[in-house]
């Protein structure tokens, strides 16, 4: 059977399918606003501007899903050919500006600031039910992405767009595995979809004991401890948050413990894999990775690049950078 990929995009009211040349797509958990960019062949004048809705569905005859969801940021017309960059939704958080300071928790922050901004959150069952609070946060002018991206500092939570909608993630890494978002554990094998699996393993730092220290960042409520595991070596670090009471710091720094013990006493994976054309893969997602000579392993996706080209169809590059153990 062979698998005929397929490219449409959607701009405006308007729908692109055969004059698409290339197309080069970034989605992360760390870029804020993942782009796209694609070359569309034409000779004759084509209704694309700034600031136009996109949609992009990319995969096989059948099968193709939006990959991409935003809007157009630049338009370089050529003799024959237009080349066109666009930025998914999270644009719309950085072009809205408080009102006022602003006080609660976290997660009402960010909701309160999607909400005035035109765009959907999907929170994470952590990120409801945490207490983090944030106090006086802000001021007249500053962006709703100034806001959350000091959020992101704070907490360690991963918060970026989800590819192909206008919905904010919020939580802890690994939303898939943890059931924040829904999708199934793909495999990429070298026997199967893969074409080189370049993937490195680095031991793990054997650390005994992690000491965190949460600081209050108004330097009013005290600052709290908190420890994990016992013996050496011993690793201490330092965070800075705003909190309204002890037994809501000590929680905060529990969990940043708990979380540190475990990425520097887990075997660490990362590298880049290149596989066939794959448009269900995920940043955030946990796979399968079955190397053609070694043991199979799970991981993280911190980065998909999606390509394709006329001359080459359709390939998808995963780039891992996680913590997880052999099986």
């Amino acid at each position: 059977m062979i698998l005929e990929p397929v490219l449409d995009i959607l701009i405006g009211g308007d729908l692109y399918d055969r004059q698409i040349e290339r197309l080069h797509l970034t989605l992360d958990v760390e870029n804020y606003a993942n782009r796209a960019e694609f070359r569309i062949v034409s000779m004759r004048d084509i209704m694309a501007h700034k600031g136009d809705e996109v949609c992009i569905y990319l995969g096989y005859v059948g099968s193709a899903k939006c990959v991409f969801a935003g809007r157009i940021r630049e338009v370089y017309k050529m003799d024959t050919y237009y080349d066109i960059i666009c930025e998914d939704w999270y644009c719309k958080l950085v072009e809205y500006y408080l009102q006022d300071k602003l006080t609660g928790k976290a997660s009402e922050i960010i909701q309160h600031i999607c909400e005035s901004a035109g765009i959907n959150v999907r929170l994470s069952n952590l990120a409801q039910n945490t207490d983090f609070t944030l106090n006086q946060v802000g001021s007249l002018g500053v962006s709703g992405a100034e806001i959350i991206d000091t959020i992101k500092r704070l907490t360690g939570w991963y918060i970026y767009m989800i590819p192909g909608t206008d919905t904010l993630y919020v939580g802890p890494p690994a939303p898939y595995a943890r059931g924040d978002l829904q999708g199934p554990v793909y495999v990429l094998s070298e026997r199967l979809n893969c074409t080189k699996i370049d993937i490195t393993k680095r031991l793990p730092a054997r650390v005994g004991q992690v000491v965190v220290y949460v600081v209050d960042q108004n330097g009013v409520m005290p600052y709290v401890k908190a420890v994990e595991g016992e013996g050496k070596p011993r690793v201490v670090r330092y965070f800075q948050a705003a909190y309204s009471s002890i037994e809501e710091a000590r929680r905060l720094a529990q969990e940043r413990a708990k979380q540190l013990y475990k990425e520097l006493n887990s075997a660490i994976y990362s590298g880049v894999i290149h596989a066939i054309g794959h448009p269900g893969l995920m940043p955030g997602m946990t796979v399968r990775i079955e190397p053609l000579n070694g043991v199979p392993y799970y991981a993280d996706i911190k980065t998909v690049m999606h390509n394709y080209s006329v001359q080459e169809g359709f390939t998808t590059d995963i780039y891992i950078e996680a913590s997880w153990n052999t099986e």
